[in-house]
């Protein structure tokens, strides 16, 4: 019976909580569990987060037909799926969280993959950690916004762009144009979900190309972008639209984290002002209450890690982070010029923040790879 009873050795006693320590499906596990955890008990108790619940509400009263005023696609699939006897708003939240907690995170672990990296595991897990953490993406699955839909889209179309650029060379040409029908199927998708984000995913596949972000002098391109293409864009009137809907937030009642940055009719004056303007939205250097200073933590200043990470390592990048770049450039052009707050920002900034995350993974890998041969 003593045998039965006997203390384990304390070196393999070591090793287990060592191997449990350093395994690294232990911490996404964690967070996903955690995740899950939460928002079934916000669900249960009716809680309604940092006021949220009006767009949603919107959506849901679309969907039973008790308003006509559909402000985008996403109400009308709605309204389509409760003629069909399919719509239960709970039933889509608990597939939403689903989908922001396990589907997404995945998503994107395997858009960072690297062929032949040294440690395929750890990176995966890094980035499935880092996106199953992100709070904004959490807090938008709690109900029957459309950001989690429109990020699922989004994601697709990255793997198919990834498989054509990044495939391998032996790939027939039906295959690559098999992904590029693909491709542009969900940026037609998304582009009726929000125009200007199936657009940007749509001239970045064009563009990017003629890009490579690891040869071409970056300052350079920001001076042009700054001094040429700003000032010209504002002069023609090609922002002119973007700038009405902006006035709206100053007409409407957006609460406290509205930003209240004017664009100047000057057109010399418009890049200073859009810098101001991105400072504020995309890393979050805007702090209104309590939870802008969370956002920012959580959010912001893991964001310009990456941006830093990538600049000083865009040696290692690729083809496909080539796109990625594009894409934001364009992409957050677009709302942040045609946004003034904090609280959409976080929703909007949300593409750019995940394109951001898949590139700092890929250069991770491609480094490490790189160190790895060099030892040899």
């Amino acid at each position: 019976m003593r045998t039965l009873f006997k203390p384990r050795d304390r070196a393999s006693t070591k090793a287990t909580k060592g191997g449990l320590v350093n395994n690294p499906f232990v911490l996404p596990t964690i967070i996903t569990a955690l995740k899950l955890v939460a928002a079934f008990v916000i669900i249960a108790s009716n809680v309604k987060l940092f006021g949220g619940g009006c767009d949603s509400n919107h959506y849901h009263a679309c969907a039973l037909s008790r308003t006509d005023r559909a402000y985008n696609h996403w109400s009308i699939l709605l309204r389509k799926l409760n003629s069909m006897g399919l719509y239960n708003r709970l039933g889509i939240t608990i597939f939403l969280i689903i989908a922001a907690s396990i589907i997404i995170p995945y998503l994107v672990a395997r858009l960072s993959a690297v062929r032949d990296s040294s440690k395929p595991e750890k990176a995966f897990w890094m980035a499935f950690t880092a996106t199953a953490a992100y709070p904004t993406l959490f807090f938008m699955s709690l109900d029957i916004y459309r950001d989690v839909p429109m990020v699922l889209l989004f994601c697709l179309a990255l793997l198919c762009i990834k498989r054509i650029n990044n495939g391998d060379n032996r790939a027939s040409v039906i295959q690559k144009t098999k992904f590029s029908a693909l491709f542009f199927a969900l940026v037609g998708m998304l582009y009726l979900l929000r125009p200007y984000l199936g657009l940007a995913l749509l001239a970045a596949y064009f563009i990017s190309p003629f890009f490579s972000f690891s040869k071409q002098p970056l300052a350079l391109w920001i001076a042009v972008f700054l001094v040429v293409v700003l000032p010209l864009g504002h002069q023609f009137g090609i922002f002119e639209r973007l700038l009405r809907y902006r006035a709206l937030f100053r007409d409407g009642a957006q609460g406290g984290a509205n930003l209240g940055i004017v664009f100047s009719d000057d057109a010399w004056l418009f890049p200073i002002i859009f810098v101001k303007s991105l400072l504020m939205q995309l890393p979050g250097f805007f702090f209104p209450n309590k939870a802008s200073v969370i956002l920012f933590i959580l959010e912001g200043i893991p964001f310009l890690w990456g941006v830093v990470y990538l600049v000083k390592n865009r040696r290692f990048t690729d083809k496909f982070v080539d796109f990625m770049a594009v894409f934001f450039v364009i992409y957050n052009t677009v709302w942040i010029i045609g946004n003034d707050n904090l609280g959409t920002a976080a929703r909007l900034r949300i593409f750019g923040y995940i394109a951001v995350l898949i590139s700092c993974v890929i250069v991770y890998r491609k480094h490490e790879l790189s160190t790895y041969h060099g030892s040899e």
